[in-house]
């Protein structure tokens, strides 16, 4: 029987950009804020603020949370090396040759940002993944199995779910480009609910895309991520 974990992250741009004094009054020739705020977009100098999942394993029982979450102050951490530390440890009973790991662009996006800064950090990673292309496993990325590994514009999550009539987790106003104006303003529960939200949506994606139950109609997996709080707890 094959183990599913879902994921999806919420990165932030470089800790200190080029051009930018640690006074934030005071502005140095450099980087431009576009240029900044890309840095998120990539591993080599970006930070992973959260990841979050939903594990499915035979026989037993949903589990979800968000590594990089305090569920005691109701904000993130900020630890990345812990974040990290955590999502390793989730996968340290992967089987590549039967479980799956599933999530949006995970194959050019998530895991391959997930990598570099456990790199970084010195956070060995507890499973080989392969990242052979033209094959969904053990990562099989939603966007790609959609337009089945085709050149050309790629099928956003929002735009996806919309296709299979689902409800999109883009609610409220929120998307990833704004992660780092609402970190900085504190709204850190607003985040959290986002990705959460995000997880849930592609494992309902995955589960159509596979024939399997769809979520809406599991009742072992609440829609509702305002009541979700069975975060796990990070491995040192």
């Amino acid at each position: 029987m094959r183990r599913v974990i879902t994921i999806d992250i919420e990165t932030l741009p470089a800790s200190q950009a080029p051009g930018h004094s640690p006074d934030p009054s005071v502005r140095l020739p450099g980087a431009s804020d576009d240029e900044y705020l890309k840095t998120a977009l990539n591993g080599d100098s970006g930070r992973i603020l959260c990841v979050g999942y939903a594990d499915e394993a035979p026989g037993a029982a949903v589990r979800s949370g968000i590594f990089g979450w305090d569920e005691i102050r109701k904000q993130f951490t900020g630890d990345e090396k812990a974040t990290l530390l955590g999502f390793w440890q989730l996968m340290r009973t992967f089987r590549t040759g039967v479980d799956r790991i599933v999530g949006h662009n995970i194959f050019d996006f998530d895991l391959k940002f997930i990598l570099k800064r456990s790199i970084i950090h010195g956070v060995r990673p507890t499973v080989e993944l392969s990242f052979a292309r033209y094959r969904n496993q053990p990562i099989f990325d939603t966007m790609y199995e959609w337009e089945r590994w085709s050149y050309g514009p790629k099928v956003s999550l929002d735009r996806l779910a919309r296709s299979l009539g689902l409800k999109s987790s883009k609610i409220n106003g929120i998307d990833g480009s704004q992660i780092f104006r609402l970190y900085q303003s504190g709204q850190h529960r607003a985040i959290r609910d986002y990705c959460l939200g995000d997880v849930l949506l592609t494992r309902s994606i995955y589960k159509r895309m596979v024939f399997e139950e769809s979520v809406p109609n599991d009742p072992s997996f609440p829609v509702s991520i305002a009541s979700e709080a069975r975060d796990e707890v990070f491995f040192q």
